[in-house]
């Protein structure tokens, strides 16, 4: 997994998206460890940290 990257370069913030799951996952970096800011399915609408102008569904990632 490419997140001991990002924290090597100090990377806050990172979003894992799941295409088979069609999951996505968003995370900040705290205190030397990446923590679960949310957990979204497929029907769910994002508006994650640093991106809430950028409101959509998961789903619309595999349309």
């Amino acid at each position: 997994m490419k997140m001991p990257v990002y924290a090597r370069y100090g990377v806050r913030y990172a979003w894992i998206v799941n295409s088979r799951e069609r999951t996505l996952e968003a995370y900040e970096r705290r205190d030397d460890a990446w923590d679960v800011m949310a957990a979204y399915q497929e029907g769910d609408e994002v508006c994650a940290a640093l991106f809430e102008a950028a409101v959509f569904r998961v789903g619309d990632l595999w349309e």
